[in-house]
């Protein structure tokens, strides 16, 4: 099942003019969305004009990977700090 419809790229890294489909109301709005950042997604459903709704920010989930030498100076960080 869709959920949301019709977005068209209006300029960069926005998308406008889309309908989303809420499921547990079964109703149907209008929606626009915003790549903020990379990590950083906004999604805003209104019904009329943009003023008269709510949105939704949605985060990518970032792993970090550690080496030996992040470990290392997030080791030696941590001592700094524990001596000021």
């Amino acid at each position: 099942m869709q959920t949301m419809t019709g977005l068209e790229y209006v300029a960069e890294n926005k998308w406008e003019n889309g309908k989303i489909y809420v499921p547990r109301s079964g109703k149907t709005y209008s929606v626009s969305v915003h790549l903020q950042d990379i990590n950083t997604l906004i999604v805003r459903g209104f019904f009329g004009i943009e003023l008269f709704g709510d949105s939704l920010t949605f985060y990518k989930k970032v792993r970090l990977v550690y080496s030996q030498s992040t470990t290392y100076l997030l080791s030696a960080l941590l001592s700094m700090l524990y001596h000021l």
